[in-house]
């Protein structure tokens, strides 16, 4: 098979270059003929005026263009500070949330037990026994959320943050407390029904408010990235 010599191969890249110069001189002379020279007797003045127009409309888009980019990468930089920031509020209170949702099941479960033992066919002993075992994983859901709260607030050195965390941590005590001065009223108690019904009081105060303590630690993950935002532009 026959191959291309190299001097060919040269002059065919030689050519080349020469046609895209060309093309390169060529777009100038168009651009300068149609704005600066006459053509059928029209008045020079008049395209030198478009060309202004012209120039000045390109770098008006060039700078809007550089506006808009800077604008995005701004824009770019504060979303992934508060994705940061709100990973970052993840890993320190999203343990807790679990806590405080379990915690609500074992008091929907512990009051279950009361309403159980409450029926005149019930086995009262068995509702005993079971109302006794929801009380104790409630108070521990409720003492790991007190202790991760109370080891992390040993480490935080934002205010704001550590605030928050303090008034949370108080919070939960303060239920943990409650349910350590529960008690489950044995079977044979003769008053049982009323014992049971104000256990079952507190039960369902600490549901709610384990329910709230819950919505306030979604809220104050969620709410990271819009904070971020605020306090990049107030700085």
């Amino acid at each position: 098979m026959a191959t291309i010599g190299a001097p060919v191969l040269d002059a065919i890249g030689t050519f080349l270059d020469y046609g895209s110069a060309a093309t390169i001189i060529m777009i100038i002379w168009f651009i300068v003929k149609f704005f600066f020279l006459n053509d059928g007797g029209k008045d020079e003045t008049n395209r030198a005026e478009k060309f202004g127009e012209w120039w000045d409309e390109f770098r008006a888009k060039g700078k809007l263009k550089r506006e808009e980019e800077e604008q995005n990468r701004e824009t770019a930089e504060v979303a992934a500070q508060g994705m940061k920031v709100k990973k970052q509020r993840q890993r320190l209170v999203k343990p807790v949330e679990g806590w405080m949702l379990h915690a609500r099941s074992d008091c929907i479960n512990l009051s279950l037990q009361l309403v159980r033992g409450k029926k005149p066919s019930a086995n009262r002993e068995e509702a005993v026994k079971g109302a006794k075992h929801c009380l104790a994983k409630l108070q521990e859901n409720l003492k790991l959320a007190v202790h991760h709260l109370r080891e992390n607030l040993r480490k935080e050195k934002n205010r704001q943050i550590h605030d928050y965390l303090g008034n949370l941590y108080s919070t939960i005590a303060v239920l943990l407390q409650q349910t350590n001065e529960l008690t489950i009223p044995e079977h044979s108690d003769a008053d049982w029904i009323s014992l049971a019904n104000e256990v079952d009081r507190t039960v369902k105060e600490i549901n709610v408010n384990s329910g709230n303590i819950a919505r306030s630690l979604e809220g104050f993950i969620e709410r990271a990235e819009m904070e971020q935002m605020a306090e990049n532009t107030t700085t």
